[in-house]
């Protein structure tokens, strides 16, 4: 064998063995599992299937990084997924780290038109990615639930005070032929100005009020409300 042959045949065996050396590396990295949920957040209260009422103390720990500038928000919402309330949560320690940082806080929530809902702790995701979210639902009872005689209002109104607009009110509902007329007041002129959150207001109602059944439409009246 020649020279030149030696070294092209020690050269294919390095290439190959540190070829086989990374696939391996690889590999072994690949079924490495990312932390669960479970491993990110702790939640001691409520307990899952608890007895709850407004305001809903919840306390627990969570790695630093399911905080964004020391908090992260928590909803409270019923067996149909609509949101009763929702509020940030602190942490109670430095919260710029990966290991567990205490939390707690209180979240004022509307009544309920189901017997149970879900609390929900949401991973703070500030870059609004997808493949960024998480959260942890905990399973829980109202202490006090009705059923509503009125559940569009109820929903409409669940949203009116989630967005604090005070003078804002719904003055009445109607449904005729699918489309579903919603009558407010706004004296104080909360729902116009063409801002973003104005039209996203307008989208969530008119989302929350197509959930329910024989809603194909949304009227909002005065037609100037809501408007960007």
């Amino acid at each position: 064998m020649t020279k030149r042959a030696a070294f092209i045949l020690i050269l294919l065996i390095i290439l190959l063995s540190a070829g086989a050396y990374f696939a391996l590396r690889g590999s072994n990295e690949a079924v490495t599992p990312a932390p669960s949920e479970s491993e990110m957040i702790r939640v001691t209260a409520p307990a899952s299937g608890g007895t709850i009422s407004s305001p809903l103390t919840v306390t627990g720990e969570a790695r630093g990084n399911w905080y964004f500038e020391a908090s992260f928000p928590v909803r409270v919402i019923d067996a149909n997924g609509r949101e009763l309330g929702i509020a940030p949560i602190q942490a109670q320690g430095e919260w710029m780290t990966t290991n567990f940082v205490p939390f707690s806080g209180s979240v004022s929530f509307a009544t309920s038109t189901t017997a149970t809902g879900f609390v929900v702790f949401e991973k703070d995701n500030p870059s609004g990615l997808p493949e960024n979210d998480a959260e942890v639902r905990v399973p829980v009872r109202f202490s006090q639930s009705f059923a509503s005689k009125t559940p569009i209002q109820d929903a409409v109104r669940t949203l009116l005070a989630k967005w604090n607009l005070p003078g804002v009110t719904l003055e009445a509902a109607s449904l005729n032929n699918g489309v579903l007329t919603l009558s407010f007041s706004d004296p104080q002129h909360k729902t116009s100005g063409g801002s973003a959150r104005v039209t996203m207001m307008r989208e969530e109602i008119e989302a929350t009020a197509k959930q329910f059944s024989g809603v194909n439409s949304v009227r909002l009246m005065p037609e100037e409300l809501f408007q960007p």
